[in-house]
């Protein structure tokens, strides 16, 4: 019954819209109707009004935190306590009380954590901090810092293997021996993910200062009229070159295993650590990081040299730039 309750009682309770209903008592405009549309703190402070925002920010974290503790303090196990979760992330994304149309859910998805792992929550917070420090977007920070959970999480559970007690330390290695064997399909997919992850956190602060000189470019394009492409198509080809990028790195880790010169955890033999350490040092020295540096260094020298019109060209662009 926990099992049903709990990720209910978490949709109806995430679906509360505090920017809405904030916005409401404090005589402001609908966030829904003003600024970027989305109902949460971040449009309510761009509507001008500081303690609003606040309120509306720690109404949503709220959201995440209470099911959570609910969940614990009715002893309900790991399913019930995540299905909680994600009840109230899924009520904040598709309140039923609001037209099925929500916010964003960072900060819900914050409460969560910090309900479950405040170490985690703590990294989320200081990575967007300094992702909306740097770059001044919070859609930007909130995308970066979203992606760059899972290895938050990976990195927690690796604090929690290092200091477990010596039986728990043999059955973790058992594991690891178990999953050197040959890899199964969803093996696979793990593996490609764990480095489309990877590829995304790495790379999107440096192809960030493009997307947004591409979004630049099509918003005033589309102010004079003139034809524009969905900056959306823009991303996905990069994150196609990253996704092939990512294919290739998980078939280079199993050849490396197989060839006994890594670990499933990706722990190299110390002659491959030194001959890898040594050719990042010399590619320093090549001028193929200096054609890369120019190409993300320069933006709109690349959108000059390589404009494509078009949905189709769009996402070209993205694809050829996404290579370097």
């Amino acid at each position: 019954m926990l099992l049903i309750l709990l990720p209910l009682g978490g949709y109806l309770l995430g679906s509360v819209s505090s920017a809405v209903l904030v916005s409401k008592l404090m005589a402001l405009p609908d966030p829904r109707q003003s600024g970027s549309g989305n109902p949460g703190a971040t449009n309510v402070l761009r509507l001008g009004n500081k303690p609003a925002a606040a309120l509306t920010l720690l109404g949503d974290v709220l959201k995440g935190v209470l099911p959570v503790l609910i969940a614990k303090y009715l002893d309900a196990d790991t399913t019930g306590i995540a299905l909680a979760g994600l009840g109230a992330f899924l009520g904040h994304l598709f309140p039923v009380f609001f037209g099925f149309a929500g916010g964003k859910g960072v900060a819900t998805s914050l409460g969560i954590f910090l309900a479950l792992n405040p170490l985690i929550a703590g990294s989320q917070v200081a990575l967007w901090a300094l992702m909306a420090l740097v770059f001044r977007y919070s859609s930007l920070a909130a995308l970066v810092t979203t992606l760059a959970t899972p290895i938050f999480l990976a990195w927690q559970m690796e604090r929690i293997g290092t200091s477990a007690p010596p039986d728990m330390a043999a059955e973790m290695a058992g594991m690891w021996m178990a999953m050197a064997a040959p890899w199964s399909a969803a093996q696979w997919g793990l593996m490609i993910v764990m480095w489309f992850v990877m590829m995304v956190a790495m790379m999107l602060p440096s192809a960030a200062p493009m997307i947004l000189t591409f979004a630049r470019i099509n918003r005033s394009r589309a102010a004079a009229g003139e034809p524009t492409a969905a900056t959306g198509l823009f991303l996905a080809g990069y994150l196609l070159v990253w996704l092939g990028f990512s294919a290739a790195a998980a078939a280079g880790q199993f050849a490396l295993q197989t060839a006994t010169l890594a670990t499933m955890d990706m722990t190299v033999t110390p002659t491959l650590g030194g001959a890898l350490l040594i050719a990042a040092g010399l590619f320093q020295f090549t001028d193929l990081k200096q054609a890369c540096l120019a190409k993300c260094r320069t933006p709109v020298g690349f959108v000059i040299a390589h404009w494509r019109e078009g949905h189709i060209g769009a996402f070209v662009m993205g694809a050829h730039h996404g290579g370097y």
